[in-house]
């Protein structure tokens, strides 16, 4: 139960802006905004072709480093800035598990992923503005549509909506957002960007522990 606890602790701010180097580790998507969500979804670990020992010792990474920062979360309250420091922090201690337990090929789509997947937060981050060369013009554009994301994001969730319907509207809202900051891209930036997601990725919600044998609870599906 601690551990389903921290994992709704990481998906309660996946709205918020500044995340960790996305050349670090996968952040900013719909699993939580350290990166850990993405690594235990089962699509994902089955599209990196991980072996069960590497299941394992990811399950174990993700939930070690949540598990150091627990108490600090609960502290931290509804403070943005120390959400934000505290998931730097925990996206840190993945992501140096992460280097050691994936092999190159592996980082590399898990990457490309995270890319596909991320919210609109990602076209913020230091690096994927150099990568496409954005201008001061441009980052000032996206900055204001993450703003107008964030605030509905926030919006539907202090709605009190539940099922389907409000799992709908925030995949809606996602997708405006990022065709918004699309649009706003010159034809060499969005062929960039391609290069960037690599090959188009289906993204399930079931979430599974490492193997048949491990002990840890299962981890509930989302909504489809």
């Amino acid at each position: 139960m601690r551990s389903l606890c921290l994992g709704f602790l990481a998906a309660a701010v996946t709205t918020l802006a500044a995340y960790p180097s996305a050349a670090q580790l996968p952040s900013g998507g719909r699993f939580g905004g350290d990166g850990g969500g993405l690594l235990l979804n089962q699509s994902v670990q089955d599209e990196l072709k991980l072996t069960d020992d590497q299941r394992t010792k990811l399950t174990e990474a993700v939930q070690a480093a949540r598990e150091k920062f627990h108490d600090e979360y609960k502290v931290a309250g509804k403070d943005k800035e120390k959400w934000r420091e505290l998931m730097h922090k925990s996206a840190g201690e993945i992501h140096k598990a992460t280097a050691e337990i994936l092999n190159p090929q592996q980082r590399k789509r898990l990457k490309e992923i995270h890319y596909q997947t991320g919210s609109p937060a990602l076209f913020t981050h230091h690096d994927v503005q150099k990568e496409l060369n954005l201008t001061d013009k441009q980052k000032q554009d996206i900055k204001e549509v993450v703003e107008g994301y964030d605030k509905q994001s926030l919006e539907l969730r202090e709605s009190g909506e539940k099922g389907r319907q409000a799992f709908k509207r925030r995949s809606e809202l996602r997708k405006e957002s990022l065709e918004k900051i699309k649009g706003l891209l010159t034809d060499e930036q969005k062929k960039s960007w391609q290069e960037l997601t690599g090959a188009p990725f289906e993204l399930k919600y079931g979430r599974a522990t490492p193997n048949k044998d491990d002990k840890e609870p299962k981890i509930e599906k989302k909504e489809k």
